[in-house]
């Protein structure tokens, strides 16, 4: 830590933002003027395919896609990456060329400033999540046979720097959902594969190259012997808290889905379960705020029908001040999800925005 840092959240600590960036007080997140704001977005995939594009370009222009985005009362994006994506020899892919000229050539990481320019003319907030090292998979860990954690950390570091001075980027998820491995790898918060300690380094370099950003944190699946969703397991984050070297800084990241995804052994009601469900969130991550520990991201949370379960955790959410960003903008995600948009493209799930709306917070100024 900085000479005289205090650990995230402990109390006289503060660590200065600059205009129009976040930081973290508490189980708040507050605008560089010291007002809370809560972050109420939306995940648009894409990035993370071998096209290097958010999907639906392929039908409709980026301008009037972002523009949807802010009518519809979003005030961020999540996007989802995959780290080739930053590679030089990346292009953009599957968009249309009449109705997105300027995208045309472009390299994968040119894509991305795109968006981020066009999220901010619409004054929209965006958070970049790196979900794999390759396209078009979800990987388990952060690091692979083929990449370590040093590159990790070092492809966090110059993306950072890029965005330095760029408020728009409020900030980035540094995995997606870490989760056990096939090979019976576990990552652990805290020893053995270490995902507390990784998250730590790539914040400290991220922060190193912009220190006005946040650093969102996802828990894992499995402390001890207790497994939860993928990513979603923020038990250890009370006792052993990510710390990083510029306080104020860290928001928890945690992730949410209905029976219909995976029958999980606390979805043991017959009829109404999702109404048992607040006393199991509080338990793995929603304690966070009841203690004013920490904020809470719901990172990842979405439904194609089961509207009931929706309901709940959006209430669960507004009444504590949790932020969240719903998957997915889209709709070629996961078909037991679906998106906000219907297969055209076009056409907005009424039945879902309707229960979204509600929940939706002002523009982050």
């Amino acid at each position: 830590m900085l000479d005289g840092a205090l650990p995230e959240g402990a109390v006289g600590s503060d660590a200065p933002v600059s205009p129009g960036y976040l930081r973290v007080s508490g189980s708040k997140i507050l605008d560089s003027t010291g007002k809370p704001v809560r972050l109420t977005g939306i995940t648009w995939h894409g990035l993370e395919t071998a096209n290097f594009a958010p999907a639906c370009l392929w039908s409709r222009s980026l301008p009037d896609l972002m523009s949807q985005v802010r009518a519809l009362s979003y005030n961020s994006i999540r996007f989802t990456i995959s780290f080739r994506l930053l590679d030089p020899d990346t292009l953009v892919k599957g968009v249309h060329a009449q109705l997105n000229p300027e995208l045309i050539g472009l390299t994968g990481l040119q894509m991305l400033d795109r968006l981020v320019d066009e999220a901010e003319r619409n004054q929209l907030r965006v958070i970049v999540a790196q979900q794999a090292w390759p396209t078009d998979v979800e990987q388990e860990l952060w690091f692979d046979a083929t990449h370590t954690e040093d590159e990790w950390v070092e492809r966090w570091r110059s993306l950072a720097g890029r965005y330095q001075k760029r408020p728009t980027v409020i900030g980035f998820e540094l995995h997606n959902a870490p989760r056990n491995t096939t090979a019976g790898v576990i990552p652990s918060w805290g020893d053995g594969v270490d995902w507390w300690a990784a998250a730590k380094r790539a914040g400290n370099a991220i922060l190193a190259a912009n220190p006005d950003v946040l650093v969102f944190v996802d828990g894992v699946q499995q402390i001890g012997t207790d497994s939860y969703w993928w990513g979603g397991n923020l038990k250890g984050a009370e006792l052993k808290p990510v710390t990083l070297d510029v306080p104020n800084r860290v928001v928890y990241a945690t992730h949410e889905y209905p029976k219909t995804i995976f029958n999980q052994p606390w979805f043991s009601a017959e009829t109404n379960y999702f109404e048992s469900l607040p006393p199991v969130w509080d338990q793995y991550w929603g304690y966070l705020v009841e203690k004013d520990i920490a904020p809470v991201w719901i990172a990842e949370f979405g439904t194609a029908d089961e509207l009931p379960w929706l309901q709940q955790i959006l209430d669960y959410a507004t009444s504590r001040g949790i932020h969240f960003a719903y998957r997915a903008f889209n709709p070629n995600t996961d078909s037991r999800i679906g998106g906000i948009l219907q297969n055209d493209c076009l056409t907005v799930n009424q039945d879902k925005q309707a229960h979204l709306a509600p929940a939706l917070a002002p523009i982050v100024p």
